[in-house]
């Protein structure tokens, strides 16, 4: 599912043009320490940079961002254990969740914030999935796919870092599966960097 960029612009025009209930437009630098962002009832809205979120308790990297986007749009969540890793650098502004929901109802955004809800839903859907699952292989093969249709990923990042970082699997178990797809040729990995996939198998 594509980005929803169309609806995340004109949910933050809009709110950019109004005074009422934003703050000023802050800075944001992991390196720094981390806000009070997630003890208040606020919606965070991302204006511009590059951002992660993490699990405080184990450091396992929930998801990364970049561009503007509107984060703890679901207050059902419990956001307590999560925080931003240290590489996220962005401007925003916090609002409070009441007042911004009276702002898009004002404003009839209510369509624009279905799709950038929705987004955000299937997500945390497929990262729930992954989280839950028992199967180091199917997770594994997910997170391979996902580094090979990504320009910017593919022959950039270290391929075990990014699986152990975002499954919280161990690194022997990780390297012994993509060693053995390795030498059974169905990927391409030079230097820890994924160069192709040729094949995957089903189960291993």
């Amino acid at each position: 599912m594509d980005k929803p960029l169309k609806h995340i612009s004109n949910i933050i025009n809009t709110i950019l043009c109004s005074t009422s209930i934003i703050s000023r437009v802050q800075v944001f630098d992991g390196n720094q320490g981390q806000l009070e962002l997630f003890k208040q009832d606020n919606i965070i809205i991302i204006i511009e940079g590059e951002w992660g979120l993490q699990r405080h308790s184990d450091r396992i990297l929930l998801g990364q961002m970049s561009g503007a986007y509107v984060v703890f749009l679901l207050p059902e969540l419990n956001y307590s254990d999560l925080e931003f890793t240290t590489d996220s650098r962005f401007s925003y502004v916090i609002c409070n969740r009441a007042d911004f929901y009276k702002f898009i109802s004002v404003n009839n955004l209510w369509e624009d914030l279905y799709y950038v809800m929705q987004y955000t839903a299937s997500i945390l859907n497929i990262k729930l999935q992954i989280m839950l699952s028992c199967d180091l292989y199917s997770v594994i093969k997910h997170y391979l796919r996902e580094i090979n249709n990504n320009p910017e990923l593919k022959g950039q990042v270290n391929v075990c870092d990014y699986i152990t970082r975002r499954s919280g699997f161990s690194k022997s178990g990780t390297m012994m599966i993509l060693s053995e797809l390795k030498k059974g040729n169905y990927i391409d990995i030079e230097r820890g960097r994924l160069i192709k996939i040729k094949s995957l198998p089903s189960g291993f």
